[in-house]
């Protein structure tokens, strides 16, 4: 198995109290684009407007490294239909990860990116 940096688990943790604003409404958008032409979700926000914070969050929904139903339930994505269907559907790589990407792991890559092509075949 590779090693995740900084996984979206814990730093959407850190960030998922009493005072943060549920903007769970991001990840039913893009669970809306996943496998048809509308590929790219832009998140254009101004400057120090969360961008990061999104970022966070959906990759603690689609890692699928770690469960993180708890910090979801109760969230508006979780009245979604296709929350329980997507959540940790996806091996999630940071920019750090993908710096430190050598030959040596590409096998692990590969194999992960076939998990995640069957589990889309079995939930589609």
């Amino acid at each position: 198995m590779g090693t995740y940096i900084n996984s979206g688990y814990w730093a959407f943790a850190e960030i998922n109290d009493e005072d943060y604003v549920d903007k769970t409404g991001l990840i039913a958008l893009v669970n809306r684009t996943i496998g048809t032409r509308s590929k790219l979700t832009c998140v254009s926000r101004p400057r120090r407007f969360g961008k990061s914070f999104a970022a966070k969050m959906l990759t603690a929904y689609y890692d699928c490294s770690c469960d993180s139903h708890k910090l979801f339930d109760d969230k508006d994505i979780a009245k979604t239909e296709d929350y329980q269907k997507l959540a940790g559907l996806m091996p999630i790589s940071t920019g750090a990860q993908c710096e430190a990407m050598t030959a040596s792991n590409l096998a692990w890559i590969i194999h992960e990116l076939l998990y995640v092509i069957q589990r889309l075949a079995i939930t589609n």
